[in-house]
């Protein structure tokens, strides 16, 4: 065999011994384990890919896979029933606590007690009626152009699902998930693995276009804010004239009066006891635990953000161009070679270096042709795509997001009404008298 290096012409050989040079510049190539392994790895990578993408296709629903239910939980703001004061024969036990913090009971007459009772239900519900309306119509009014806004920003989630660069950087992040998971030892599950990345990713993006989480959540916190203040002046409004009564009551019709003691019990007190029959206030006296859980309640698992979102299309969709560009990996390599052996069939007796040049050339030549030709292919597919079914595409998810910001309205309005309940029970329960 002749030195590589020399200007020495090989022997003349005939056409079917053309192809010995290059298959012998290859054998050399691949002698050492590093560029096996190199070879070996890129096409096991890509058929990996390939085997990840259309086994995720195949796989089991969103719903099945380790991702947040789409069942929204039982978010309710408890409603007790109001405690009226302990009966004792003919008597009622009123309670209730002083202005200087100390608890005192006291025997007030049945009748008497069931007429004052009746009163305040009454002036209760005629008030939670109106306030409940009057919420419900607020909330509405302030919520609905926001999820309006919600429903428009679907154009621009169509914008980026048929964007011509979306399939390209989802599948380099494929083969990134792909190529961890290979690290990580867990080939067998790399199809679970791949599809829940894509999906968290395509979600993201629904969430980062559409939802616009840190617009949304802001809003809401501030919708919330305003609709607990509307309902706390609401509740002063008719807590005073409500706690002007009861104090009333307590001066008027009770007796027996007597004190909680801690360590001794219950003792009994002078009849004529001002401080025992001075009541402390309790307009304003809102539980502020409950205000700042009502927006994490209602925000809880991020409602609409766990609609289909596209998931499925945008995947299917993925899959065209990594077809495109599996066909380039796979089949140019092979293209190559035959090109660039049927160009140097001619120039076999050139030097080594004259035929290594005009092989490196010929190769890269039909690289660039085969990959210009897949990217062109692929743009028209996408153009062709987006022509036929991206207006059907938008209609459906358009529907989706509708749907299900009208369940996220009702769910709004009717935490808001448990809110209003559970402030007039704290009412009732306060005005009744009932045992601590």
């Amino acid at each position: 065999m002749a030195d590589e290096n020399s200007d020495t012409p090989e022997p003349p050989s005939g056409t079917g011994d053309g192809i010995k040079p290059i298959l012998h510049g290859l054998r050399q190539r691949l002698a050492t384990p590093r560029a096996r392994a190199g070879l070996f790895f890129g096409l096991g990578a890509i058929t990996a890919v390939a085997l990840v993408l259309l086994l995720s296709l195949e796989g089991p629903g969103l719903s099945e896979r380790h991702l947040p239910s789409r069942h929204a939980k039982a978010d309710q703001v408890a409603v007790v029933a109001a405690a009226r004061a302990e009966a004792k024969g003919p008597q009622r036990i009123f309670h209730w606590t002083a202005r200087d913090g100390s608890f005192l009971r006291a025997n007030v007459n049945a009748e008497t007690y069931k007429q004052y009772a009746d009163e305040q239900q009454q002036r209760i519900n005629v008030a939670k009626t109106r306030l409940t309306g009057e919420t419900d119509a607020w909330v509405r009014g302030r919520l609905r152009p926001v999820l309006s806004g919600i429903e428009a920003r679907v154009t621009d989630y169509g914008d980026w699902m048929y964007n011509w660069w979306t399939a390209w950087i989802l599948l380099s992040q494929a083969f990134g998930w792909t190529w961890q998971g290979i690290l990580d030892g867990e080939i067998l599950d790399l199809p679970n693995i791949v599809h829940v990345r894509l999906t968290e990713e395509i979600r993201g993006q629904y969430d980062g276009v559409v939802l616009r989480l840190e617009i949304l959540e802001p809003q809401m916190q501030a919708l919330v804010d305003r609709a607990v203040a509307g309902v706390q002046r609401e509740i002063l409004q008719i807590c005073g004239p409500m706690e002007d009564a009861r104090q009333n009551f307590v001066r008027g019709h009770a007796r027996d009066i007597e004190q909680n003691i801690p360590g001794t019990g219950w003792v009994g007190l002078a009849r004529d006891d001002a401080a025992a029959t001075t009541l402390a206030p309790t307009c304003g006296a809102f539980d502020a635990a409950d205000e700042a859980k009502l927006t994490a309640v209602l925000l809880e698992d991020r409602p609409m953000s766990n609609l289909d979102a596209g998931v499925d299309e945008v995947i299917v969709r993925l899959s065209r161009p990594f077809a495109t560009k599996l066909i380039s990996f796979m089949v140019l390599p092979v293209v190559t070679t035959a090109i660039a052996g049927g160009i140097a069939v001619p120039f076999v007796g050139l030097p080594a270096g004259a035929l290594a040049g005009l092989l490196a050339g010929g190769a890269v030549s039909a690289m660039v042709i085969g990959f210009s030709a897949s990217a062109a292919v692929d743009w028209l597919l996408t153009r062709a795509d987006e022509a036929l079914s991206r207006k059907t595409f938008e209609a459906d998810l358009r529907t989706a997001v509708k749907r299900a910001a009208d369940k996220f309205e009702a769910r709004v309005v009717r935490t808001m009404g448990q809110y209003v309940e559970h402030q007039y029970q704290q009412l009732a329960r306060t005005a009744y008298g009932g045992k601590p």
